[in-house]
């Protein structure tokens, strides 16, 4: 990983309706952080994860189990955007926050190292 690995907040100095911005919170409450709704469920960063890993086949490919997952799979067939799943492109974002989050301990890695 280099500098010029880590990413970009998405929506930075763009006009969106999205907050921008840095906010500390442990991992159990990114996890329970609102990520998206879909009638009739709304979906926390868990669920995303946990949809990608187990059901969309990021680790291996399963069945959809809670009413989030079905909801998630039966969407996945009917609305694509920039042709994927939508729950699957907001996976790119959580990963982006997480990489930037760890930036500053990878520099600190890193400086150690050298």
């Amino acid at each position: 990983m280099t500098e010029q690995d880590l990413p970009e907040p998405p929506f930075e100095g763009v006009d969106t309706p999205f907050p921008v911005g840095t906010k500390t919170s442990s991992r159990e409450e990114f996890l329970r952080r609102f990520a998206g709704y879909t009638r009739p469920n709304s979906f926390t960063v868990k669920d995303l994860i946990l949809y990608g890993a187990n059901v969309a086949g990021g680790v291996h490919a399963g069945s959809p189990k809670s009413p989030e997952e079905i909801t998630m799979h039966e969407n996945a067939d009917v609305l694509q955007i920039l042709g994927k799943e939508p729950a699957l492109l907001e996976l790119l974002g959580i990963g982006q926050v997480v990489v930037r989050s760890l930036a500053p301990l990878y520099r600190l890695v890193k400086a150690d190292i050298v």
